[in-house]
């Protein structure tokens, strides 16, 4: 590297946390997904029971873990974050107390609130594979990119927490709407497995056949929209941003003194 030129290195806020933090911070992580869990058993599938829970959850792990309850969610803000070293880090601990957390849910779930058999599956099961993966796949994808607009570290479509969180939900609400006749509306790994699995005891490997396509639907849309978040949304929302605040300073009245002779 020649003497004139210098590297610029963007430190990892990760990097200098201590180990005691790192533990903690995934394993609320992984107490949060577990009462995600234990909502979707509560919930018994309804949707508008469902987001209340989850707006809960949101509401008082967001400052602590960023609440991602979702490894796909993780995986994406790993591809925004770029932090290649110590992001795979957090992934990784992230992952081991997320899945921690609905395994252990689960096994809360079925034997005290007897929802057995219960499995995330493709709707009706008259649609396609490719029906389930592109439901899993849009929707997943959809809802990181609403997750990442909102908690832009500039720009956030609100500076009011709760209307934030509320933009969260609501997008969530609709997923699962409209997602629920094609794929379950699962849009998370570690529910879908930890789901499934379980249901694989007793329903056989019927409960595993859709699996591997809603895996892949959800990790490579969250990948996608993750870099339509931060090579194509960031760059032109920061540019309008900067345009329309340079606009406001060159129409802003030039204040002027007049001074007598």
């Amino acid at each position: 590297m020649s003497a004139n030129k210098t590297e610029t290195i963007n430190p990892s806020s990760y990097e200098h946390k201590t180990t005691g933090r790192k533990f903690g911070e995934a394993a609320f992580e992984g107490f949060a997904t577990f009462l995600f869990m234990c909502t979707i058993f509560f919930s018994r599938g309804d949707v508008k029971v469902f987001v209340f829970g989850f707006w809960v959850i949101l509401s008082i792990f967001g400052g602590i873990t960023g609440a991602h309850v979702n490894p796909a969610i993780t995986v994406g803000f790993y591809f925004t974050e770029q932090d290649w070293t110590f992001g795979l880090m957090k992934m990784g601990l992230y992952f081991l107390f997320q899945f921690t957390g609905c395994i252990v849910g689960v096994l809360l779930g079925y034997p005290f609130l007897q929802n057995n058999g219960q499995m995330f599956f493709i709707g009706t099961g008259k649609e396609t594979l490719g029906e389930a993966f592109f439901a899993e796949f849009f929707f997943t994808g959809t809802f990181f990119f609403v997750i990442a607009v909102v908690t832009h570290a500039k720009y956030p479509p609100s500076n009011i927490a709760p209307i934030n969180t509320a933009l969260i939900i609501s997008w969530f609400y609709m997923a699962a709407t409209v997602g629920g006749p094609l794929s379950g509306s699962a849009f998370n790994p570690a529910v879908l497995l930890a789901i499934n699995v379980t249901a694989s005891f007793t329903r056989g490997k019927a409960a595993l056949r859709e699996v591997p396509y809603m895996l892949l639907g959800e990790i490579t849309g969250v990948i996608v929209f993750a870099l339509i978040y931060k090579y194509i949304y960031c760059p032109f929302l920061e540019h309008i941003k900067e345009e329309n605040t340079k606009e406001y300073e060159d129409f802003t009245p030039v204040k002027t003194k007049i001074i007598e002779a």
